[in-house]
């Protein structure tokens, strides 16, 4: 049989979490609720947008996508997932390379201006010649052979400056209240006025609070304490296969007691107990500090291209309105 599409409509929400679950290479952002996460976050700029796609042979696959509407005359933008995360596709069938070109292309029939980073858990996204693909990559570790296997390939640094923090009295524990969120909140304020021109992207803290408000299973603010106070945090999205350093933050003052190191020894150690079977730090935006510390921690590279396409007047209309933000900082 020949493989086509011979269907596509908007998908129900029902059917969204329905192949989010059974999809076995599906993250935390390919949900249906990061991407209403976004739409609350934005008032409603950011709309999903899920397509569901049926094949010939009775196929059926979605594509988690997400659609800002641009000014006048400009179309769409389509996301495939936002923020810079794993977009694609979900099914519950076992999907062959016929059914991922098809998929890819009608992705990008979608919009002319089109945010797709491939899925790097998907072999089958992987294997396309996807059309102005650049590079990219995340680290992640492998949990497969245990805790103890994942530590034993960390470096000596790294496992010396863990034990430092557990020593130093650091104690770990999820956030359980809203005034654990506004204390991460001010530790990042604080991180983000240290980072200064290296922050790549700023949160207003209303994003924080989006996150916190749904009180998902699937969202996870670690927190370090020092004699009650909090100090540093990881904000992580988890699958039952799968979970992502998304965000973090600490307080400079209390770096010399490595409670970021211990912090992630207990995330990571979670993460095994539960079963899971990568722990993603996610990309590092070129920063190779970053990249240094994660590859300290046994990550290995793991591709993720990037499709990134916007017509030549919807770049420019952006670069207009890029140089009016600067010029009001300034």
């Amino acid at each position: 049989m020949t493989i086509a599409i011979v269907d596509e409509r908007p998908a129900t929400g029902v059917e969204w979490d329905r192949l989010w679950r059974a999809s076995p290479c599906a993250t935390y952002f390919h949900s249906r609720e990061w991407a209403e996460v976004w739409s609350e976050y934005s008032a409603g700029k950011l709309l999903p947008d899920a397509r569901m796609v049926v094949f010939a042979d009775g196929t059926e696959a979605l594509l988690p996508v997400s659609r800002q509407q641009l000014a006048k005359g400009l179309g769409a933008r389509i996301f495939s997932s936002y923020g810079g995360t794993y977009g694609g596709w979900l099914s519950a069938s076992e999907l062959t390379a016929a059914h991922a070109r098809l998929l890819a292309a009608h992705l990008h029939g979608l919009s002319s201006n089109l945010y797709w980073r491939l899925n790097p858990y998907d072999a089958l996204a992987l294997g396309l010649a996807t059309r102005g693909a650049q590079p990219e990559h995340t680290q992640a570790i492998d949990l497969r052979d245990g805790f103890e296997a994942v530590v034993r390939r960390w470096s000596r640094g790294h496992r010396s400056s863990a034990h430092k923090g557990q020593r130093a009295g650091v104690v770990v524990r999820r956030a359980t209240s809203e005034a654990d969120w506004r204390a991460y909140v001010t530790i990042y304020e604080a991180s983000r006025d240290r980072w200064g021109s290296a922050l790549r992207v700023d949160y207003r803290s209303e994003l924080f609070d989006v996150l916190r408000r749904r009180a998902s299973e699937h969202v996870e603010l670690w927190l370090a304490v020092v004699d009650e106070v909090i100090v540093a945090g990881a904000l992580c999205f988890t699958t039952p296969w799968h979970t992502v350093y998304w965000h973090g933050s600490a307080l400079e003052a209390y770096f010399p007691l490595r409670p970021v190191n211990w912090l992630m020894h207990e995330v990571i150690r979670d993460a095994c107990e539960r079963g899971g079977t990568w722990f993603d730090f996610n990309p590092s935006a070129g920063l190779e500090g970053v990249h240094e510390f994660k590859q300290r921690f046994g990550a290995q590279e793991l591709s993720c291209p990037v499709v990134s396409r916007e017509t030549a007047r919807v770049k420019l209309v952006r670069r207009i309105r890029l140089r009016a933000r600067l010029r009001r900082r300034a």
